[in-house]
């Protein structure tokens, strides 16, 4: 039916759930690409009640070279905080790209940039959001393979992608215990100033590896993130 599509035979024992006081066993678990409505309907022909248990939202931003989305790449990696999240490690790395949440967990967000854009020419900065789950579909609005023809992405990615930017200054004295209006420490080695806040900052940010994990450590060490970061407008990164 998709050129794009996975199938996978059951093993023994699995996909069993059950439905009004029986076990119904599913046979196969079936991986889409895309979904169109034609697709939707021979399922439904075929099939008794299929199940979504999982989705992987994307969000593409496209340009002409490689080189173009890889830098939009970084930018992603450096302002982007995956929201809900409270752990203290939020990233994986596996070669170019970037997990954002516990491998296997119902929401995690990918992120990488070194790929072509599937649906055309140039190169993509893809970002993923991957829910896994009935728990996490039914949050969202999503209960069957209908609610995915009419799921509207831009509103999710309106809720779900969040761009903050540091003040890494006010975050370097909040680290050092110090208070947020307190005068900057410069020290001065002979022609070279030294600015301390800042320096511990971008040390701090450094070690954490993302935005998200800065806030999550911040939380763990019982520091309030209230005035070290803002958040800025994502219209222009919006489907």
């Amino acid at each position: 039916m998709d050129p794009g599509m996975h199938y996978t035979e059951a093993r023994e024992k699995e996909f069993w759930a059950k439905q009004g006081g029986a076990w119904i066993r599913y046979i196969v678990a079936v991986t889409f690409q895309s979904l169109d409505r034609n697709i939707t309907e021979v399922l439904e022909q075929h099939c008794h009640r299929p199940l979504v248990n999982g989705v992987h939202l994307a969000l593409d931003w496209v340009f002409a070279t490689q080189k173009d989305a890889l830098r939009a790449g970084d930018f992603a990696k450096h302002h982007i905080v995956k929201r809900g999240h409270r752990g203290s490690h939020p990233i994986d790395r596996f070669k170019e790209s970037d997990y954002y949440g516990r491998r296997g967990s119902r929401n995690t967000l990918a992120i990488y940039a070194d790929k072509q854009y599937r649906h055309g020419a140039g190169y993509a900065c893809h970002l993923e959001a991957r829910l896994q789950g009935r728990a996490a579909l039914t949050e969202r609005g999503i209960r069957s393979l209908r609610d995915l023809l009419t799921f509207d992405h831009r509103a999710f990615w309106q809720r779900n992608l969040r761009l903050v930017v540091f003040d890494r200054r006010r975050l370097g004295k909040r680290v050092t215990g110090r208070h947020l209006s307190s005068a900057p420490r410069i020290t001065g080695h002979g022609a070279f100033i030294y600015d301390n806040d800042l320096r511990a900052g971008d040390t701090y940010i450094r070690a954490a590896g993302s935005p998200t994990a800065v806030l999550a450590t911040l939380r763990q060490h019982g520091m309030a993130a209230a005035g070290v970061y803002h958040e800025f407008d994502h219209t222009a990164y919006l489907p």
